[in-house]
């Protein structure tokens, strides 16, 4: 289940607005991601839960970086005769 809330705060007098995407991974662990528009929340969502029933959703704050991804693919490379 997720939810889609509106979050509104003032920086220097000026009024913003963004729209919270609060779900939980496949591990049961919260997660929250944050987008200007509530199609673009939803949109997501609809991407994102069903990534997380077939169970290889991986959130970005946890996902390697192209960096790391590399030196794995070249490591793995290496290792084969």
């Amino acid at each position: 289940m997720a939810s889609i809330r509106k979050r509104t705060w003032s920086t220097n007098g000026v009024k913003q607005t963004a729209w919270v995407l609060d779900y939980k991974d496949s591990k049961g662990i919260r997660r929250l991601k944050t987008f200007p528009t509530r199609k673009g929340a939803e949109q997501w969502s609809v991407t994102a839960l069903h990534q997380v029933q077939r169970g290889v959703h991986t959130p970005s704050s946890v996902s390697i970086t192209v960096a790391q991804g590399l030196d794995l693919w070249i490591a793995d490379g290496e290792a084969k005769p």
